[in-house]
């Protein structure tokens, strides 16, 4: 089974207990969270931050031409957090 398809099975149903933010790579090139998975997550977790990569694959934190993005984006995740 791919990634897609293990992380399908995961239950979208329940709230995160902690802040969130998900990253998603574009379902195009193997993203692990499935295209429309993340709207589910949103509905159940309006506090969860999506960011979308567009022309990502499965991993953004190890791409080259998205780290710094990432790094960002982790970054302002975890000021945002610790400032709470």
């Amino acid at each position: 089974m791919d990634s897609g398809g293990i992380l399908a099975e995961i239950s979208t149903e329940h709230a995160f207990a902690c802040p969130a933010k998900i990253i998603q790579a574009d379902p195009r090139f193997g993203s692990a969270l499935l295209e429309g998975h993340e709207a589910r997550l949103a509905r159940t977790n309006p506090r969860a931050e999506i960011v979308q990569y567009r022309d990502c694959g499965h991993g953004p934190h190890r791409t080259r031409a998205f780290e710094d993005r990432f790094i960002d984006d982790l970054s302002a995740f975890i000021l945002a957090t610790l400032s709470k």
